[in-house]
């Protein structure tokens, strides 16, 4: 007995030593036990988009370090012993855990990990239609009434950034916006009508990208009765513009009326051979009317008329085009405007065995085409022998003003 107090005397400086160090390795193990994790230098944000239209959101990179460094803690704090598949989440190597390989103990303690893991919250906020200079906050912060079995033991923080990187969106005009439609004009001065007509096949272009203004139209006041200098003013429709700003990487500016001059449209005096076809008008004439021995014909050429668009022989079957419509669309092609020219006639049949007989009537051809200030006869192009007869001159011209036929002089 006395050895052993000797022994405790001799040595109990070193005795004392060891029993201070293993009450510090116990409280330091219990204290880290009990220690919140800080995951706030872990958050890193992302900046996207374009100036007022910019978007924030934490990297996949952090979000994916801070839900492994909640998990481990969370796994910690039930009690889960595996260090293997902690090691594994720690190396950020969660894809190689077997989830059927855990006891059922085990299948337990994560579990109530993941219910402390669900209870963090981790949001951004202040995250859309953002500009160079703003504030994102991203802010943790566990459930309220969560209980302290399933509380996670992290601290709680706000981490603020300032925006920065947004790109700046790209000004469009309405002249941007119809730089790859070319505006063509067809028919006659008076009756002239505007086509809208791409430039390329693509239905986009660079300044536009995804917004395609070929499905939108446009109206078009008196459309196939426009006159050389008219001025015919588009308005860009307002859906269009919503949908050019939408991603905020483009801008409308300026008015939104494009203008569009009218010009390039031939004058009926214009035309080179009109003088011939006004002759083959009065042939047709004299070859329909001809005199015989008992009914002798007297033809008086009268006036002459044309029209844009095509008529049929025959009054009840027109096939004359209504009136264009004033909604115009973009279009790769369009099918050419016909014409038809008409000279109205006093035709008197004379019968020894009755009175004269009077009628105005009109002959003509139908389907003309215009091609460098010439009409052109086709295939299409048919003579019109069997044309309104009348009574009166006045009333024949009431029945082709009404079909839109429009009286030209030339000499």
């Amino acid at each position: 007995m006395e050895k052993v107090k000797h022994y405790l005397f001799k040595f109990k400086w070193i005795l004392i030593a060891i029993i201070a160090l293993i009450l510090i390795i116990s409280i330091t193990t219990i204290a880290i036990k009990n220690k919140s994790i800080n995951v706030k230098e872990d958050v890193k944000i992302d900046f996207s988009g374009y100036e007022n239209h910019g978007q924030a959101e934490i990297t996949d990179s952090s979000e994916e370090k801070i839900y492994s460094k909640l998990w481990v803690k969370a796994l910690k704090q039930s009690k889960f012993k595996n260090k293997e598949v902690i090691d594994m989440l720690e190396k950020g190597n969660e894809d190689n855990i077997d989830p059927e390989g855990f006891t059922y103990e085990e299948q337990q303690q994560i579990e109530k990990a993941k219910k402390m893991v669900e209870n963090v919250e981790l949001n951004t906020y202040n995250d859309s239609d953002l500009s160079n200079g703003d504030k994102t906050t991203v802010k943790l912060a566990i459930k309220k009434g969560v209980s302290d079995e399933y509380k996670l033991k992290v601290k709680e923080f706000k981490k603020e950034f300032k925006v920065e990187g947004l790109k700046k969106a790209k000004t469009v005009t309405a002249k941007d916006i119809f730089s790859d439609i070319e505006p063509k004009f067809d028919g006659l001065n008076n009756a002239g009508e505007l086509h809208l007509v791409s430039k390329s096949d693509s239905e986009e272009n660079d300044d536009l990208d995804s917004v395609n203004i070929n499905s939108y139209s446009f109206t078009v006041p008196n459309n196939g009765e426009l006159k050389n200098n008219d001025t015919i003013k588009l308005e860009i429709p307002e859906d269009f513009i919503t949908q050019l700003e939408s991603d905020g990487s483009r801008k409308f500016s300026g008015s939104k009326t494009y203008n569009i001059k009218v010009k390039g449209l031939s004058n009926i005096k214009d035309i080179k051979n009109i003088q011939d076809l006004k002759k083959d008008n009065e042939t047709l004439i004299n070859k329909e009317n001809k005199s015989s021995k008992y009914d002798q014909k007297t033809v008086t050429f009268l006036d002459h008329y044309y029209k844009v668009g095509t008529e049929s022989n025959w009054s009840f079957d027109s096939d004359s085009e209504d009136k264009q419509s004033e909604k115009v669309s973009p279009t790769s092609t369009y099918e050419p405007k016909k014409y038809t020219l008409v000279t109205v006639a006093k035709i008197v049949s004379h019968n020894k065995y009755s009175d004269d007989d009077i009628n105005y009537k009109y002959y003509g051809y139908s389907g003309y085409t215009l091609e460098g200030n010439r009409f052109i006869k086709d295939d299409s192009t048919e003579p019109l022998t069997h044309g309104d007869s009348l009574d009166s001159q006045e009333d024949l011209i009431k029945t082709l003003k009404g079909k839109d036929f429009v009286k030209y002089n030339i000499k």
